[in-house]
């Protein structure tokens, strides 16, 4: 939106929307599929016992998953900062 449609707008007492940029949608998304993959690591282990929760980190497998599932999150966690400090 140019300065002076901006301007117009404010002065008929309309509030012009804001749109998020291409970086914005991106860092959205990105910040969406991480919050996906934290739902997802919170319900692999919802409602089970401290037994069972002991029993899948002394799995090697369980734990390598874990690892890079968390690990994932982490790189985009990074990337969004990355992104919003340009």
């Amino acid at each position: 939106m140019s300065l002076s449609e901006y301007t117009r707008k404010c002065t008929l007492g309309q509030e012009p929307k804001l749109h998020l940029t291409e970086r914005e949608i991106e860092a959205y998304n990105s910040l969406s599929d991480a919050r996906g993959d934290i739902v997802h690591i919170r319900s692999a282990l919802h409602g089970k016992s401290q037994e069972q929760i002991k029993s899948y980190f002394a799995n090697d497998r369980f734990m390598q998953a874990w690892i890079e599932a968390a690990t994932k999150i982490i790189v985009q966690w990074d990337s969004i900062l990355a992104g919003m400090r340009e």
